[in-house]
């Protein structure tokens, strides 16, 4: 029996019938980098404009000077300029767009939806909201999904797509990532002969010293890397195997709490390893991952590569407005009557991980519209995301793990 409640900011029409696609987790891993309150990272809702203002920062790790005591020269400052604040880069980036639209038709309101009692059939009405709801919840998840797909690409590359896979160098947008941050090892790791795995890992940390002034605490190995780490023998003796978990983490070694936010989004922790140079490092995996349009599964994270991360580096994210005229009364009525919840604030998709602090209803953009022969009404999602590296060369990439 379905049970429609009350028309407020988040209603939703709730049925008792399985639906696969509520099933189906969506994970967050990407995303749960950026906008984290817990480093000063941020979150910006832009509602009026279409041109996102992005600033990426860099530091120096400069000495102070020393001067000549009871000189008179006015100031020996031995050719050190006068202090400035951190270098930064301001640009400005029009908000992408995504758009997803599901139809409802006149004869779909007259045709039993799945869970509708075959005794007591539902109204017109009542079908057109069990069908409204199937679209928008279906609408975020995909947009999720394509946000996770984004993160992974600011990750991956220290750019953003703002349409899936151009080429077109004016579609992309760079978040100015300085170019030695991506390492292509000299030995694959599964090369079984001179492979130098922590070296490499060292060599990633050294590198984000020089460019970022911080060092990485948490190394994202790709799951065809991973089998590679694991099984080279020269790594397992370096590694110390009471922390280096390959099975679990256990009590003696839990994952401390500043994890535990990307773990909640998908993260799987493998344990820890300390480097010849003494850096701390965990690592986890990821294997999760979205069809293609051609239903090719293809995961989030590259699996021949691995990702030295800092998590104590601020990374952003900003939404844009959608692109329709503001809503006004006469919509906005129509919308409650047909689907029973406000437009501007739907209901939340299930099957997130960890969706407090990461997905919000604010990220999203609801409307609808009847056609003109009042046949169809079709719903419509919109959001318009960017996900920014601001401390940009706190990510180093480690590539060519794998031929």
């Amino acid at each position: 029996m379905a049970t429609f409640v009350a028309n407020d900011t988040y209603s939703r029409v709730m049925y008792e019938a399985f639906d696969e696609a509520k099933q189906i987790g969506v994970s967050t891993a990407g995303q749960s980098f950026f906008g984290n309150p817990a480093n000063g990272s941020t979150t910006t809702f832009v509602p009026d404009a279409e041109v996102g203002d992005i600033d990426i920062i860099r530091a120096n790790e400069k000495t102070a000077a020393l001067i000549q005591r009871n000189s008179n020269i006015p100031r020996i400052i031995s050719g050190q300029k006068n202090t400035a604040e951190n270098k930064s880069t301001a640009f400005a980036r029009t908000f992408p767009l995504s758009e997803e639209e599901g139809d409802i038709t006149s004869d779909q309101l007259l045709k039993r939806v799945p869970g509708e009692p075959l005794v007591s059939s539902f109204t017109r009405e009542q079908r057109a909201r069990i069908l409204a709801t199937r679209h928008h919840l279906e609408h975020q998840r995909r947009n999720v999904r394509l946000f996770e797909r984004l993160a992974w690409e600011v990750l991956l590359t220290g750019k953003q797509s703002s349409i899936l896979a151009t080429t077109n160098t004016d579609l992309i947008y760079d978040y100015r990532r300085n170019t030695s941050n991506t390492i292509t090892v000299a030995v694959a790791w599964n090369a079984g002969a001179n492979v130098v795995i922590m070296d490499n890992i060292d060599a990633g940390c050294d590198q984000m010293r020089k460019t970022a002034r911080t060092t990485p605490d948490m190394m994202i190995v790709g799951n065809t890397a991973m089998s590679a780490m694991i099984k080279d023998p020269t790594f397992v003796s370096l590694a110390n195997k009471l922390v280096f978990g390959l099975a679990e983490i256990g009590a003696q070694y839990p994952v401390p709490a500043k994890y535990q936010r990307y773990v909640d989004a998908g993260l799987e922790p493998r344990g820890f390893v300390s480097t010849p140079k003494g850096r701390k490092i965990w690592i986890f995996t990821y294997t999760d991952g979205y069809d293609t349009d051609a239903g090719v599964f293809t995961e989030y994270m590259d699996p021949k590569s691995a990702l030295l991360i800092s998590s104590n580096a601020r990374f952003d994210r900003m939404f844009g407005p959608g692109e329709t005229l503001p809503m006004d009364p006469a919509r906005a009525q129509f919308f409650q009557y047909w689907f029973g919840f406000n437009p501007q604030a739907g209901a939340m998709p299930m099957n997130i991980k960890n969706p407090n602090g990461l997905i919000v209803p604010q990220m999203f953009m609801f409307d609808a519209y009847g056609s003109a022969n009042a046949k169809t009404i079709t719903i419509r999602t919109q959001t318009a995301p960017l996900f920014v590296t601001t401390q940009t060369d706190a990510v180093v990439k480690l590539a060519g793990l794998i031929p």
